[in-house]
């Protein structure tokens, strides 16, 4: 009897009982070896590897989890080494260094901005160094030293500033600026404080003793050529010219802050800054009418090109790029003129101004006892 016939017999239901009983034979042979083999596949297991391999196997393990921490690690420090280094370094370059001396290892360029700024706007400032300390990320605590005048009594002082990505923040009332209306001609429209003020201040200067100096500011008449100005400072017989304001503008224009230069030798020195700048530091105690000017034009070009490279001052109420550009362009075409001075002196000086009508306004600013 063939099994294959009988075995489509019977999955037909066509089998005969001598073909089912053959089929069912076979399928119990079948499941009993089945069994068998499944006995044997569970009881077949891993041997089971010695102690010492066992422990070798988790050692190597353990080292190799360890080597690639330690490995993770040292390049996560790495990593922060190149940022602390070098790429945090680089991004910080891209602002404002308060410590940077390019022109002279002795002056930092921030103590040069300030001077020439000082000069130009503050009568009675002088910016004689500046220390930075580091304080984070492009961010500086600065530490000013400055020197005011009074008249010819001088004191220095220390004032705190900060600098954060290249912005400069001061107190207030860091900066002395002119007031707009001191001078009668240095503002638009002019501004003319009248008889009555002009005759309080001759009673006021004429009651004044000998030993008592007075600093005032002095509108003139009509604007001073800087030979005029050289030649009205050498008619005193006792005084001097402390600051002079420079026209910068028109008549009938006006730029704030008002704008001017201190006519005499600093004492600091930074006369390596002639080569760029002509006449920048002013070595003579009476220097002549040619050095005024250039020196005036020298603190608005240097002032200007700090502005254009990101290291320069904001001056109030205007764009610093745009002011510095205007008030040079008008000085080139039109000449140094000065409208008025803070002059240091005798009330006698300014009562003599007043008559020969070189002033036509005197204000007094400060008095003291001269010794």
């Amino acid at each position: 009897m063939d099994f294959k016939t009988a075995m489509e017999h019977y999955q037909s239901g066509a089998a005969s009982p001598e073909e089912r009983r053959l089929v069912e034979e076979e399928l119990e042979k079948s499941q009993l070896i089945a069994q068998y083999l499944d006995s044997q596949w569970e009881s077949a297991a891993v041997p089971e590897a010695p102690p010492t391999e066992l422990k070798q196997i988790r050692k190597t393990l353990r080292n190799r989890n360890i080597l690639i921490v330690l490995t993770s690690l040292i390049l996560a420090a790495a990593l922060c080494f190149g940022i602390l280094q070098f790429a945090i370094p680089a991004w910080e370059s891209q602002y404002w260094d308060p410590n940077a001396r390019t022109r002279n290892h002795h002056v930092s360029d921030l103590t040069l901005t300030l001077s020439a700024y000082a000069e130009l706007f503050s009568p009675a400032q002088s910016i004689l160094n500046v220390n930075a300390t580091h304080t984070g990320f492009a961010s500086y605590s600065l530490s000013i030293q400055q020197l005011r005048v009074r008249g010819y009594h001088s004191d220095t002082s220390y004032l705190s500033a900060n600098l954060s990505k290249g912005k400069l923040s001061f107190c207030d009332g860091f900066w002395e600026y002119v007031p707009a209306n001191i001078f009668v001609r240095a503002c638009w429209p002019e501004y003319d404080m009248g008889e009555a003020f002009d005759r309080q201040t001759r009673e006021r200067l004429s009651s004044l003793p000998d030993y008592i100096w007075v600093t005032a500011a002095v509108s003139f008449e009509r604007d001073l050529s800087m030979e005029e100005l050289t030649a009205l400072q050498a008619s005193f017989a006792e005084g001097a010219i402390q600051w002079a304001g420079i026209r910068i503008c028109g008549m009938a224009e006006q730029m704030y802050p008002l704008c001017g230069m201190k006519p005499y030798a600093s004492g600091v020195i930074l006369d390596f800054m002639n080569e760029t700048y002509p006449d920048f530091d002013i070595k003579l105690e009476e220097p002549g009418a040619s050095q005024l000017e250039s020196h005036f034009q020298s603190l608005l070009q240097f002032s200007l090109d700090q502005q254009q490279a990101g290291t320069g001052l904001d001056t109030v109420n205007t764009m610093a790029d745009s002011y510095y550009t205007r008030a040079l362009k008008y000085v080139e075409e039109n000449g140094v003129y000065s409208y008025g001075c803070y002059i240091s002196g005798p009330a006698s000086l300014f009562l003599e101004l007043m008559d020969n009508g070189i002033a036509s306004q005197v204000w007094i600013e400060d008095a003291w006892i001269y010794a």
